[in-house]
């Protein structure tokens, strides 16, 4: 099998924003968000990729609380991260579920 890598460059405020609004959506709300872009704007982010969001804690110490990725393209990039950011927080079988306060 061989698999090709893209490093795509978009604008990483967007990408962060996805993240944070699919974890806040299903630990505050319990609810499971997925992201609606302009997608001529971010046209990258509507075609499958793979992806993997990694949680640290941000007590001062940088330690894992998190990960989980989709490393086949499933879905378009923007599904993708809100899929694997939302799975980290509540997925991850080495960690209980983030909690409100953690947020």
């Amino acid at each position: 099998m061989i698999f090709t890598l893209i490093i795509v460059v978009i604008d990483d405020t967007v990408i962060i924003e996805i993240a944070k609004t699919s974890m806040n959506e299903i630990v505050l709300n319990n609810n499971i968000w997925f992201p609606d872009l302009n997608l001529e704007k971010y046209m990258v982010l509507s075609k499958k990729q793979g992806a993997f969001t990694t949680l640290y804690t941000k007590n001062g110490t940088k330690k894992l609380r998190g990960c989980i990725g989709i490393p086949y393209p499933q879905y378009p990039l923007a599904e993708a991260i809100a899929i694997s950011a939302r799975n980290s927080a509540t997925q991850d079988p080495r960690f209980q579920p983030v909690s409100k306060l953690e947020l």
